[in-house]
Formats: C-alpha cells, sequence, structure tokens
C-alpha cells in the first residue's frame, strides 16, 4: 500500500539497475522491493505426512474395514482398522495400512 493514496502497489522492473520495484498504477509512487522473489509455489510435499494426517482418527471411521488378523504390538488389541495406500511413486506398490482401534498404534504391511 502506497503511503500517499493507499492504492495497491504492483510489480515492476527497473530496467536501468535492473531491480524489482513496487509501483502504484494511480500515483507512480515507487518503493524498492526487498527480495526479488514475487511469488514461490511450493508443490513438494512428503507422502509420509499425508499418511500420517490421513491416520489420525482412521479408527473411529466406521466405513473402513477392519481385520483381527493383525494384532497390534503396543498393547495386543487384535482389531485393526486397514487401508491401501501408494507411498512414493507411480513405480511403487500399494502398501496396507492399519491402525490399533484401542490405542491408535500405526504400522505398515508392504
Amino acid at each position: 500500500m502506497t503511503l500517499n493514496s493507499n492504492n495497491m502497489l504492483y510489480p515492476a522492473e527497473d530496467r536501468s539497475t535492473s531491480t524489482l520495484m513496487y509501483r502504484c498504477r494511480n500515483c507512480d509512487s515507487t518503493e524498492e522491493a526487498e527480495s526479488s522473489r514475487v511469488y514461490l509455489h511450493s508443490n513438494k510435499q512428503s507422502m509420509k505426512d499425508d499418511v500420517s494426517r490421513i491416520l489420525s482418527d482412521v479408527a473411529m471411521d466406521p466405513t473402513l474395514p477392519r481385520t483381527h488378523d493383525q494384532p497390534c504390538a503396543k498393547c495386543g488389541q487384535a482389531e485393526a482398522v486397514f487401508f491401501q495406500a501408494q507411498m512414493r511413486r507411480a513405480t511403487s506398490g500399494m502398501q496396507n495400512f492399519y491402525v490399533c482401534c484401542n490405542c491408535g498404534e500405526r504400522w505398515s504391511q508392504t
């Protein structure tokens, strides 16, 4: 925002010095940008983080299948919710994920 007119400042290049400036389209006031980055879009996200987020309350989901064949190593409870997900790339296979219905312990099986 400009100090004089409270208008939005837009990025512009000062061609004589090759620096990034912010310029008001109404009053032509300019100020030098603190950084040369105009926009950053980061789409790198760990699949492991995604799976951890998914697993937070999955044991309470009544629509997911349950098994009594995978006892929990932490509490010994036999009931666990399970689902399949792909961990890394399209070249990797599906992986089974289990969540204990008693204590929430998570484990996987390839």
